[in-house]
């Protein structure tokens, strides 16, 4: 008989420790909001700034996105699009990006909000709110913001 009352009360030990698990699971679940495909996601923290990716053919995408700690502009980008890029001793030049590379007339060029940045965008460091763009265009177009 002393074995059996043994395996009982591990039972309420495990029944225990279950139903904790599952209060907790519970509390969580409701005091957190829930996206598009049912995952669980916390609310929304920290500084977030807006990315812009215009191309010039298509419709422009736009993503609010988190500012992580030490992160640049270029980072931001990265993060959320296709990139083909070079590093040079004075920044990073965008080759390609989303399918659509620069070629002798047309190039990727980086606005913070919308105005050309001091610095590349590898050396930006955005800010709260800021509104960063990268645009492809025509050397023409890219003149008038000179």
């Amino acid at each position: 008989m002393e074995i059996l009352s043994f395996e009982f009360e591990k039972m309420d030990y495990l029944m225990l420790i279950i139903l904790v698990v599952l209060a907790v699971a519970f509390f969580w679940t409701f005091t957190h909001q829930a996206n598009l495909t049912g995952l669980i996601v916390s609310e929304p923290q920290g500084p977030y700034a807006a990315l812009e990716i215009d191309d010039g053919i298509n419709d422009m995408q736009t993503y609010n996105v988190p500012i992580y700690s030490k992160d640049s502009a270029f980072d931001v980008l990265k993060r959320m699009g296709t990139v083909e890029y070079e590093i040079f001793a004075d920044g990073a030049v965008i080759k390609k990006m989303n399918g659509i590379g620069n070629d002798k007339d047309h190039y990727w060029t980086c606005f913070i909000n919308d105005k050309l940045p001091e610095l590349g965008c590898d050396y930006y460091y955005p800010n709260d709110g800021d509104i960063i763009t990268f645009r492809y265009l025509s050397v023409e177009e890219l003149s008038k913001y000179f």
